[in-house]
């Protein structure tokens, strides 16, 4: 969880060693995205030689829920999916949908593991945006981190006072 543009889905790429989510000004996610890391074993000619950065193989795709039978090789295909299935849910202008996107990343890089990629907390409402658009995501981030198995990453910018974290101050609750 974080403010808006804090830096929350750079941190999840990351993790998963991959450019694969959309970027832009405001709010760009604007839905949940479960995303599970699937550990891979790497194939024989992969373990050979391994890059220092990875990049797309055999061994290495996402899967959406939502196109169970069909493997994104091509990480930048991933970005442009779950533009398009934003769109088709939550619109083409600022709004925001709970309804998560489920994706799938196999990689010989990740460990097993699920993360949720949420909207950033904004405070104010900008053209094409719900007024309570605070309360919305506020409530989505709530359904989120109130799980009782829940281990929340706090992402706060680096140049904000960590004193005026609305990730910590969400995550007390």
């Amino acid at each position: 969880v974080g403010s808006q543009s804090s830096g929350k889905s750079s941190v999840l790429e990351s993790i998963v060693g991959r450019d694969f989510l959309p970027r832009g000004k405001g709010i760009v996610t604007r839905r949940p995205l479960i995303l599970q890391l699937r550990y891979n074993a790497p194939s024989a000619s992969e373990q050979a030689s391994v890059p220092e950065t990875p990049t797309s193989g055999p061994d290495e795709w996402g899967e959406f829920a939502h196109h169970p039978d069909r493997r994104f090789t091509d990480f930048s295909e991933i970005r442009d999916e779950i533009v398009n299935v934003t769109h088709s849910e939550a619109g083409t202008s600022k709004g925001i949908s709970d309804k998560p996107i489920r994706l799938k990343i196999y990689s010989p890089q990740v460990l097993d593991l699920t993360l949720v990629d949420l909207p950033g907390i904004t405070k104010v409402a900008v053209k094409g945006q719900p007024q309570d658009i605070e309360a919305q995501v506020r409530a989505m981030c709530l359904r989120y981190v109130s799980r009782p198995n829940s281990i929340i990453l706090a992402v706060t910018a680096g140049t904000n006072d960590i004193a005026n974290s609305d990730a910590l101050k969400l995550a007390r609750e």
